[in-house]
């Protein structure tokens, strides 16, 4: 995770969709896929500097977009969304996948077309934020014990969630607050990603 250019970390600003994406993308050490086009409507403001590693990802199942065909890049990551990211993350690389190989490129994530129960950050019904995938499970009712703001995560995101705390990835706001529609945070994000290195 890098500064600006000014030197600069600036520990509590928002990790936007692309920052992320990016970042996970570079942490997996997938080869950048450069000739990529992008099927995004918004592809267009996903910025130069990211758009070969949002490419990568998404050939590799971490990412597909919105059910709208978009992928929104300046929208800022909320904390269910990251675990979701995280866990998804993890599991691609746990299986050996995504390691640049065109066939881990050609094959769809597992049950990439079983959309999981959701509700989209801005409220409306649709997939996770990071498109179609998985199978949903049963969360795990000890972490659901944990916060008293479990029914703040959607439906959506609650695997993930009580996957990336019982995995050390990710721990409340406070000992029992997880603040799942907070935004990530730079200081945050460089910690899950110094953990899951």
């Amino acid at each position: 995770l890098a500064g600006y250019e000014d030197g600069s970390f600036r520990p509590d600003l928002p990790v936007r969709r692309v920052e992320l994406v990016a970042m996970l993308a570079r942490l997996a050490g997938w080869n950048p896929a450069n000739n990529e086009t992008l099927p995004f409507s918004d592809a267009a403001g996903i910025p130069e500097w990211a758009r070969a590693s949002v490419a990568a990802a998404r050939l590799h199942g971490l990412v597909a977009g919105y059910e709208d065909g978009t992928f929104r890049p300046d929208l800022p990551v909320s904390r269910v969304e990251a675990a979701a990211f995280f866990t998804r993350y993890l599991e691609i690389v746990s299986k050996g996948t995504g390691n640049g190989s065109a066939a881990d490129e050609a094959a769809p994530p597992s049950g990439a077309t079983a959309p999981l129960p959701a509700t989209s950050p801005a409220g409306q019904a649709g997939s996770s934020p990071l498109g179609t995938f998985g199978t949903p499970v049963s969360s795990t009712p000890a972490v659901a014990d944990i916060f008293r703001d479990w029914n703040e995560i959607p439906t959506w995101g609650r695997e993930a969630v009580a996957r990336a705390y019982t995995k050390g990835l990710m721990r409340g706001v406070a000992p029992d607050v997880f603040a799942p529609l907070s935004p990530l945070t730079r200081a945050q994000a460089a910690a899950v990603l110094a953990r899951v290195k």
